[in-house]
């Protein structure tokens, strides 16, 4: 996360508990170089089109705004979760931003990911399943971290909350980079 200090001449990086001071120009400097990178973000579906919404929702509110959301229609064709889907989708059929795809027939979680990833224009990709939510920064400090870091591939801490919002439990991964 940003903060701005009074006057707007500094920011503190404290995205990984760490204290760098930065100029407001260098910042704006490396959030225009970090915004050419497209992401694609995948989400497949199998079954739960009336979730897809939040899962939507939580990308279009990310602070990182150069991405594109693939949703994976993973339902077999001729049933009603795939109509569903379908219906569901129309809403969507104007934001450029979001193409709906689908699959010849049922093939599983890995396939769906597998299909979106052959149609991702993205430098980067995301997954995130139809029932599951981003934080906002999300996109921003996860691809801050590997650029900054020079990695090709890398995964956030989880977070698992219940259906009132109440944290259930939280796992915090260790940086596995064996030259840090």
């Amino acid at each position: 996360m940003f903060y701005i200090f009074e006057g707007g001449t500094h920011i503190l990086d404290n995205t990984q508990n760490q204290h760098e001071f930065i100029s407001c120009r260098d910042y704006t400097k490396q959030r225009k170089q970090d915004m050419k990178n497209l992401i694609s973000v995948i989400i497949p579906t199998y079954k739960r089109s009336e979730k897809l919404e939040n899962a939507i929702n939580s990308i279009k509110k990310q602070t990182y705004e150069n991405y594109e959301i693939i949703i994976v229609d993973d339902n077999n064709p001729d049933t009603d979760d795939r109509k569903n889907t379908e219906k569901f989708m129309k809403r969507y059929a104007n934001d450029e931003k979001i193409r709906y795809i689908k699959m010849p027939k049922n093939g599983g979680g890995a396939a769906a990911r597998n299909y979106g990833i052959k149609h991702a224009k993205g430098d980067y990709i995301a997954f995130l399943d139809d029932d599951d939510e981003y934080l906002e920064t999300k996109l921003e400090v996860q691809l801050k971290f590997m650029l900054d870091n020079k990695l090709d591939a890398s995964f956030m801490n989880e977070v698992v909350l219940d259906e009132n919002g109440h944290l259930r439990y939280r796992k915090d991964y260790k940086n596995f980079n064996k030259d840090k």
